[in-house]
């Protein structure tokens, strides 16, 4: 995979994973919530992940929360709380 697919693919993972858990990651960055920065070192983190084949398949079985293993787990965790309120 090319850098460019590979990161387009953890994007689309992440984005995913965020909706899954009612997060919607362009409206969190407009008020403040995730920076550009942290959204793009999000997505990097998540091309590091050596099973991103779990991930799309805890999302496929439509199963609650995000993976342990997840990169990710805390920054979504937190934006979870913050769009719950």
């Amino acid at each position: 995979m090319t850098e460019t697919t590979t990161y387009q693919r953890h994007e689309r993972l992440m984005t995913r994973m965020a909706d899954a858990q009612k997060i919607d990651l362009d409206i969190a960055i407009l008020r403040g919530e995730l920076s550009p920065e942290e959204y793009s070192d999000a997505v990097l983190a998540c091309t590091g992940c050596s099973v991103p084949e779990a991930c799309e398949r805890h999302m496929e079985e439509g199963r609650f929360g995000v993976p342990r293993f997840c990169r990710n787990g805390d920054m979504l965790a937190r934006l979870a709380k913050v769009s719950s309120s």
